[in-house]
């Protein structure tokens, strides 16, 4: 049996953005516990928001890779974008995430995320069989 790639892309300009990630009810909508304990010290609000942003376009991403992005009952809990201990992103899949990956076949997401400027992009590749 052949494996397939599917990818996800997003951009996102930090402008659109900048309104959801000044407001905490929002943050917490967004954004798991431990997303938001991985975030830079609140002292570097453009840090934090630049962080932010990175992590929203991940998730936007997987959803993507997933095939269903967040109107098929993706909630924004299930797709977690952590740091690992060299400061690479991963992802960790919540229950309703993790029934689409596993419908779809998937393994092995895998997540990239850049900033440059105004512009944050990600992309998200996982797995089919």
């Amino acid at each position: 049996m052949s494996a397939n790639v599917r990818v996800g892309v997003d951009v996102l300009l930090r402008e659109r953005f900048h309104r959801l990630a000044r407001h905490p009810r929002y943050r917490s909508l967004l954004f798991t516990a431990a997303e938001l304990d991985q975030a830079p010290a609140p002292a570097s609000a453009q840090r934090v928001e630049e962080y932010l942003a990175g992590r929203f376009a991940a998730k936007e991403a997987v959803a993507k890779v997933l095939g269903t992005g967040f109107l098929r009952g993706i909630v924004w809990h299930d797709i977690e974008v952590l740091r690992d201990p060299r400061g690479g992103p991963y992802v960790n899949l919540g229950r309703s995430a993790q029934e689409a990956a596993d419908a779809n076949r998937l393994s092995d997401i895998s997540v990239s995320i850049t900033h440059q400027g105004p512009v944050v992009v990600s992309v998200a590749a996982g797995l089919s069989t």
